[in-house]
């Protein structure tokens, strides 16, 4: 179980910055480079033992799902002036 929860926060991480969107200040921009970040944490928390994977898992990869999906929606902000 550790491998598939490392494997998949490493692999959402790397599909998240594969993006030329990542650095523009559009909403998929900020929503892959929010998510590149969280999964960075993650790892770091899995790395130093201070999350144990299935708790990763259960807490964390309902999160991530959801900042994916906003991120194939591909909306603009809605701002306000």
């Amino acid at each position: 179980m550790d491998e598939f929860v490392y494997d998949h926060f490493m692999l959402t991480k790397s599909k998240m910055e594969c993006s030329p969107t990542l650095w523009l200040d559009v909403q998929e921009g900020y929503l892959r480079h929010f998510t590149v970040h969280y999964a960075d944490q993650l790892l770091d928390s899995l790395d130093q033992k201070a999350l144990s994977s299935y708790h990763a898992g259960i807490r964390h990869f309902p999160r991530i799902e959801d900042l994916r999906v906003e991120v194939i929606k591909g909306e603009d902000f809605d701002y306000t002036i």
